[in-house]
């Protein structure tokens, strides 16, 4: 399970175009009425960005704002 460690991710860093994608996946996923799946997706990044320190705190923010309605 050493490859699912946040830490061999790629796609973790702080300026990364994958980011953005990321986020409006989350989006999307909000607003086409999967909201559990949105939450639980941008819980598990948020995670993976707080334990590796990688991604900004805006990136952060701009998740967390992307599970509003």
């Amino acid at each position: 399970l050493l490859a699912l460690s946040p830490a061999n991710h790629v796609w973790l860093k702080s300026h990364d175009h994958n980011q953005l994608r990321l986020t409006r996946a989350i989006r999307s996923l909000y607003l086409l009425g999967n909201e559990q799946i949105a939450t639980n997706l941008c819980d598990f990044l948020v995670a993976a960005a707080r334990e590796t320190g990688l991604v900004s705190d805006k990136t952060v923010e701009y998740r967390r704002n992307a599970l509003k309605g």
